[in-house]
């Protein structure tokens, strides 16, 4: 299986739907896409940009993601990538990862 590196910038979640909202607003007009990782010790929601995403989701091939979030490197696959009906292009609602646990054998 392919390695495909991607790196992300931690955020925070709004308190409030409204806020979290303009948040949102905000990092799509950036060319940012909400993401999230599941599977570790705690949830930890990124950003990703539109142009390192792509080709990870317009490709034939299925890949182990190399996640560097803030310096951190873990290994994830895609778990969830959602699309808006009329923008398919690329994903601008979050796409979602799920960590791998590190095998025994890999020293």
């Amino acid at each position: 299986m392919k390695t495909f590196q991607l790196e992300g910038k931690s955020r925070e979640v709004a308190a409030t739907s409204a806020d979290q909202k303009r948040a949102l607003k905000a990092m799509r007009k950036n060319n940012e896409i909400p993401a999230v990782l599941y599977g570790g010790e705690k949830v930890s929601h990124f950003t990703i940009t539109k142009d390192s995403v792509r080709n990870l989701v317009y490709s034939p091939e299925i890949f182990v993601v190399e996640l560097t979030i803030d310096g951190k490197k873990t290994m994830a696959i895609v778990k969830d990538i959602q699309f808006l009906p009329e923008q398919p292009e690329l994903p601008l609602l979050p796409v979602c990862f799920l960590t791998l646990p590190r095998s025994p054998c890999a020293g």
